[in-house]
């Protein structure tokens, strides 16, 4: 293989490492317990437009905080989508995060609970906060607050609904003392760019791997994903099968259980970089409806959709 051709080797291997380390850091989260106790005199909540936190979800957050001696608390929503966790997951090391005192102050930028004294030493004046706003404010706390900021998940707490555009104007706010921190999609994708034509099958592995990556660190919705993929895979099969042979019905028999759940025809199969992107394009078929269930699922909390 030429050198060009390790290329996507190499990006499939880093972005093998880098889902372990996003799972780690995801993993890592404290979850708050509910508490009975009123809320601290010197809690103060900064909440995103769009945000709102409860008298029951107060006292929780309340309790933590004030029994890990915390004075800022990042409230992390117990449901957020793949893209906003997977940002959270990539902007901070949840494992060091609270003892590192040179870590730049990042979160889920929805609600935070201040204590009032470093809210009046950091000089933050804040009332109808905009997620953008609270990504200049978290910066500012933890600078003010380096070994007593930490951030957990709140159950129950809803994030406020964004586009596209507020996002990567989250991200820009974000990064904009740390440029290399974006550099890393762009090498990724050059690099699989470089390699396309010296190792197709590796290339079409690694973006597959980099595209399927927030699956790979945490599933929604895993169980209702294999049944409609299982399913659509068939039916694309079936499809396939009628058009080489004009008959079907290889599809639908097996020998014996060893060729369960049906009998390959004659001259059945194809090369791998098809089979990739067969695959690739019943992921990406299937994205849309998993991401409405997901959302289902999180509107909802009947205890049958848990095991979906």
């Amino acid at each position: 293989m030429s050198r060009r051709g390790w290329l996507p080797v190499a990006v499939g291997a880093g972005v093998a490492l880098n889902t372990v380390r996003l799972r780690r850091r995801l993993s890592a989260l404290a979850v708050i317990e509910p508490a009975d106790g009123p809320v601290g005199d010197d809690h103060v909540f900064l909440l995103a437009a769009g945000v709102h936190v409860d008298d029951a979800q107060r006292r929780a957050a309340s309790a933590h905080a004030a029994s890990h001696g915390l004075d800022v608390l990042d409230l992390v929503p117990e449901h957020l989508t793949a893209d906003r966790l997977l940002d959270l997951a990539r902007m901070l090391d949840t494992t060091t995060y609270r003892g590192n005192r040179l870590a730049w102050g990042r979160g889920a930028h929805q609600a935070l609970l201040v204590h009032r004294d470093v809210l009046a030493r950091a000089g933050v004046l804040l009332t109808d906060a905009s997620e953008r706003d609270l990504v200049a404010v978290t910066e500012t706390l933890k600078r003010h607050a380096p070994v007593t900021t930490g951030m957990a998940v709140l159950p129950g707490l809803r994030a406020a609904a964004r586009t596209g555009a507020v996002r990567l104007d989250v991200q820009r706010v974000a990064y904009r003392w740390n440029p290399v921190g974006t550099l890393g999609p762009t090498t990724r994708d050059l690099a699989l760019a470089a390699g396309a034509t010296a190792a197709p099958g590796w290339t079409l592995a690694a973006a597959a791997a980099s595209w399927l990556q927030p699956a790979l660190v945490f599933g929604k919705v895993p169980m209702f994903y294999y049944a409609l993929h299982f399913a659509l895979i068939h039916a694309a099969a079936v499809a396939v099968c009628y058009a080489r042979y004009h008959d079907a019905h290889w599809m639908f028999e097996s020998a014996d259980v060893a060729h369960y759940p049906f009998t390959a025809p004659p001259g059945w199969g194809y090369p791998l970089p098809i089979v990739y992107a067969i695959w690739i394009a019943v992921v990406v078929s299937l994205f849309p409806v998993c991401r409405w269930f997901a959302g289902v699922k999180q509107r909802r909390h009947d205890a049958w959709l848990s095991y979906l």
